[in-house]
């Protein structure tokens, strides 16, 4: 979707954006947190939903790894917009190195 579309959803700007009846939610970690704790039961199937985005014991390591993939998409994603509207990430370090 466009800016301006997006906008109408979310001020951020980002995908992926959630919305349910009223609430719009957006940043991955976020909705996840949400749709476990708001439909904690997938009806009629099985097995049920984890109860946690994180496993016991391993929540840390689980948290970190979940922030990486974050890192990585986010990345990904601000390199292809850049892409997409003709700017480049030369002469940037940042960018360069999220590229």
């Amino acid at each position: 979707p466009s800016a301006a579309s997006r906008a109408e959803w979310t001020p951020a700007l980002q995908v992926p954006t959630l919305r349910d009846g009223d609430l719009t939610l957006w940043e991955s970690g976020v909705i996840a947190d949400y749709l476990l704790a708001t439909y904690p039961q997938r009806v009629g199937r099985d097995p049920a939903l984890a109860s946690s985005m994180w496993r016991a014991g391993s929540e840390w390591q689980d948290r970190l790894l979940f922030a990486s993939i974050q890192t990585l998409g986010t990345a990904a994603t601000t390199i292809s917009q850049m892409q997409w509207s003709g700017v480049g990430h030369h002469g940037n370090s940042h960018l360069t190195r999220c590229a």
